[in-house]
């Protein structure tokens, strides 16, 4: 059955996973155990039930070629979705195989999800599509399958209930299912459809006007674009599957302890900034000690992605739990000079007021510069987006922050099962050079995700240890 059409932003995003230049991204969670197969079968009901999106796949009508979503009509078995890994860590080199080796197929009966459970960390990683999921759409699939895990009884090993489906297309709540995205009600103003239009014509003309990035723009000499990003192309004899991203990033899983993250954010009070533009000041500052042979440009692009569940919430009347999980995001671009003496708090200042100018006062802008996308056809503006980036990325760096996570009193320690610690991560992708990806729990503290190619990895060295070392100045961080 078909649920509805995909909007332009999702169709942006299956456009550029059909290309295989997106896999998928992850929200992990160390658990202080991890519960047995019956355990895992009887929690993982609660979220099945709780979200269609979670038995939902992506697929092409045929008589028109539009991209609906649809319901998934085979049974949904543990094994479909939970597999074992044996390994010994989880670094760089099994995080780049996540990356290169689990991407979501459409037009299949099969979700667009699954979970890696490494027994010898405690760790279950929730890799995940991003066309119909965002990062806190990961989170509320943690707070219902912990939630439930947490209430369950301890039980005796039972292989029979393994040879039950998780999900049967005949149970599925059909009153849960949306008939069409809260952007596609978000009403558009005269001056955005005169921009609307412009937009249209300006991609018709003349789309690196669009999507090539300025000269200015900070630019690492040795990641050569997109040879750095891509190890193979359509145009590829070998290669009858599209694009092949590398996703052999350097992997740095920085953590810094509850306490040392209560200091900054203390400082981060003190400034009247946020965590994020602190995150944004530390790593544009720590990119000027790059020496300044490996890079050209002064201008560093900061791609922010906003959660904007809460403004469709107040300005479309939509009930919070309809925006519970699916795809509710919008992006901002920000922009900072390395010329001058200023330092991190400053920049941070420059990045808070920026944010808040966007999200408050602009916060209609957000969503309509994201349906501009509506004006062009997907897939041509992936494949644009990668040839015109000859120079280099549009983005230097993007941070994304789910923030605090309590994941609804899964991080209390007098659980049967609780969050220690949680891990957010992306692949290697067309839009920016590094990632932090981050999130904090109230006993694993603040962990980044810092991802960057490893054609710049002696580059990068500087900037890692010019972090390492403020962090362990400032507030202690081993």
């Amino acid at each position: 059955m078909l649920v509805r059409k995909l909007t332009s932003l999702e169709d942006f995003f299956c456009e550029r996973s059909r290309l295989n230049l997106h896999s998928c991204f992850y929200l992990a969670v160390e658990l202080n155990r991890l519960p047995n197969k019956q355990q895992l079968f009887k929690s993982l009901k609660a979220p099945i039930a709780k979200y269609p999106q979670l038995h939902y796949n992506i697929t092409t009508k045929e008589t028109s070629g539009d991209i609906y979503i649809k319901e998934i009509e085979s049974p949904i078995f543990l094994e479909d979705v939970c597999e074992y890994k044996e390994w010994e860590q989880f670094a760089e080199d099994e995080i780049n195989s996540i990356f290169q080796s689990y991407n979501f197929q459409y037009d299949q009966d099969t979700p667009l999800w699954k979970i890696l459970l490494i027994p010898s960390k405690r760790i279950m990683v929730l890799l995940i599509d991003h066309v119909l999921f965002d990062g806190m759409s990961a989170v509320k699939f943690w707070e219902c399958f912990v939630g439930s895990l947490s209430m369950s009884v301890e039980s005796t090993e039972d292989d029979k209930i393994l040879e039950m489906p998780l999900f049967q297309h005949e149970q599925a709540n059909k009153t849960q299912s949306a008939s069409s995205h809260a952007y596609e009600s978000w009403p558009i103003p005269w001056s955005w459809k005169i921009k609307r239009r412009i937009a249209a014509m300006l991609w018709n003309w003349y789309p690196s006007a669009i999507l090539a990035p300025p000269s200015n723009l900070f630019q690492f000499k040795k990641y050569s674009f997109p040879d750095g990003l891509l190890r193979q192309y359509p145009n590829d004899t070998s290669n009858s599957t599209g694009y092949v991203v590398r996703n052999d990033n350097r992997q740095w899983t920085l953590n810094v302890p509850t306490n040392s993250l209560q200091k900054i954010l203390k400082s981060c009070k003190e400034n009247n900034v946020s965590l994020t533009s602190f995150l944004v000041g530390l790593m544009t500052i720590a990119l000027g000690k790059c020496n300044s042979d490996s890079y050209s440009g002064d201008i560093v692009s900061v791609g922010i992605p906003m959660n904007t569940r809460s403004v469709c919430s107040k300005y479309l009347k939509i009930n919070d739990e309809d925006l519970q999980m699916g795809n509710f995001v919008g992006g901002l671009d920000f922009k900072q000079t390395m010329e001058g003496d200023l330092d991190i708090w400053q920049i941070a200042s420059n990045a808070n007021d920026f944010i808040k100018l966007n999200t408050g006062s602009k916060i209609s802008d957000i969503i309509n510069n994201v349906k501009l996308l509506d004006m062009i056809e997907a897939k041509d503006f992936v494949e644009k987006k990668v040839e015109y980036g000859k120079n280099g990325p549009p983005s230097t760096f993007e941070v994304t922050n789910l923030g605090f996570q309590a994941f609804k009193e899964s991080c209390q320690d007098t659980s049967s099962f609780y969050i220690k610690n949680a891990i957010f991560n992306e692949p290697q992708g067309i839009s920016d050079i590094a990632t932090l990806s981050v999130i904090s729990t109230s006993l694993g503290g603040l962990t980044v995700s810092i991802s960057y190619p490893l054609d710049v990895s002696e580059e990068m060295k500087p900037c890692c240890d010019y972090i390492r070392e403020y962090l362990k100045v400032n507030y202690e961080v081993k």
